[in-house]
């Protein structure tokens, strides 16, 4: 059992702790000394292609009721062989930090007598030359040697430091793919690498790409789309609307966009305030501030038994979700862009923010690459990759990570 941040108290109740101490038959039994780094497998961390070193903390912790007696030594070390056991256990296939591009110059600490955290050592990471964007590479770190009978931790005993290449604040790279001359107010979205939009006279438009990706001149494939809130694209070939009734329907099309079919597939949708696709298994929806599942086959028939929430609560304040392979990318107002891993199974993990200064109006997922659409109705291509961090506004950077 970890304990650590459960005995950090203040002066105020000291007495009471004192107390509540000795109530605690032999409390170095549940004493244990751990990285809390470790917690995560890997340890993500951001490192910034540009000149300079950037240094990123190491750090061991004494779990339990009770501070150190005396002080604890501790001595790291880099475990380069761990990198192939860590891939064949987790299915990766990171490589490790380029060796030229790092150094760790102190590798002893110790916790001092009276505390439980070490005094901080630092990895330094010199990334231009060595660190691509997006790549990762992965540094393991293990709490190697104590002078200390305390037990270590198996499990939390090495921290697998992933480590990858993101451009500067202000420097992310995006291109200009198409201009609408004015604000788009209607849906927009990708069916593989085309963009079909409803244009500001409520007919659907088909945008296509040249090897570029630049998008060129529409061509019409439909008409009359008027009142249409949501649309989206879900494999194989459907496009999935909600109508001005509030219900959704469901066009069938071949890969020339031809319709061949379309029907109402659900009722009473007005409650929802977003709706998207995760892969060919569900519709996604925001119903106040739950995220909900709707389990759907190819016909368009829902599993009505397995729908239900995701989770209740934390999710009316984004202002768009969107799915990017096995995750939902979640965009705050502020611009803030987070990722949050989504399993077929619909469990999520915790999410790990990717991206800031996103203020934009719509994103859409196109291929791999993320679509940004602006006030002023540009449209800008992003070469995404949510490994990577994406600081789209230039700022001063934190080069000192823990």
């Amino acid at each position: 059992m970890i304990l650590a941040g459960l005995f950090v108290l203040s002066e105020a109740c000291s007495d009471e702790v004192k107390a509540y101490l000795e109530d605690i038959p032999d409390p170095g039994q549940y004493t244990s000394l751990y990285m809390p780094q470790a917690y995560y497998r890997p340890s993500n961390q951001t490192v910034y292609v540009k000149e300079g070193v950037q240094s990123y903390l190491v750090a061991a912790y004494l779990g339990g009721p009770q501070a150190a007696d005396s002080d604890i030594h501790i001595t790291f070390q880099i475990d380069e062989k761990l990198v192939e056991e860590f891939n064949a256990r987790q299915g990766t296939d990171y490589s490790l930090l380029p060796r030229e591009c790092w150094e760790f110059p102190q590798q002893e600490t110790y916790i001092p007598a009276g505390n439980q955290q070490s005094l901080p050592l630092y990895i330094n990471v010199s990334a231009m030359g060595y660190v691509s964007v997006p790549d990762s590479y992965l540094l393991p770190v293990t709490l190697a040697e104590t002078n200390s009978e305390i037990p270590v931790l198996e499990n939390y005993k090495t921290t697998y430091f992933l480590f990858t290449g993101s451009y500067l604040p202000g420097q992310v790279p995006s291109v200009k793919v198409y201009s609408f001359g004015q604000a788009v107010t209607k849906p927009l979205l990708c069916r593989e690498k085309d963009l079909i939009r409803i244009d500001e006279n409520d007919n659907l438009q088909l945008y296509q790409s040249d090897e570029d990706g630049i998008f060129q001149e529409p061509r019409q494939i439909g008409q009359g789309w008027n009142g249409i809130d949501v649309m989206f694209y879900m494999p194989d070939n459907r496009f999935i609307i909600r109508n001005p009734d509030q219900n959704l329907a469901q066009y069938i099309i071949d890969d020339q966009y031809n319709f061949l079919g379309q029907r109402e597939i659900g009722w009473g949708w007005g409650g929802a305030s977003q709706i998207v696709p995760f892969k060919n298994l569900a519709f996604l929806a925001v119903n106040g501030d739950a995220l909900t599942k709707y389990p759907i086959n190819q016909n368009g028939d829902f599993d009505f038994p397995n729908c239900s929430d995701i989770e209740s609560q934390g999710w009316g304040d984004y202002k768009q979700i969107l799915c990017y392979g096995n995750s939902i990318l979640a965009l705050e107002a502020g611009g803030n862009l987070w990722e949050i891993p989504l399993s077929d199974d619909y469990v999520t993990s915790a999410r790990r923010q990717v991206g800031s200064g996103w203020i934009f109006e719509k994103l859409v997922v196109c291929g791999t690459d993320l679509l940004a659409l602006d006030a002023n109705g540009d449209l800008w291509r992003y070469e995404f990759d949510p490994r990577a961090f994406w600081p789209l506004k230039a700022e001063e950077e934190n080069t000192e990570t823990e």
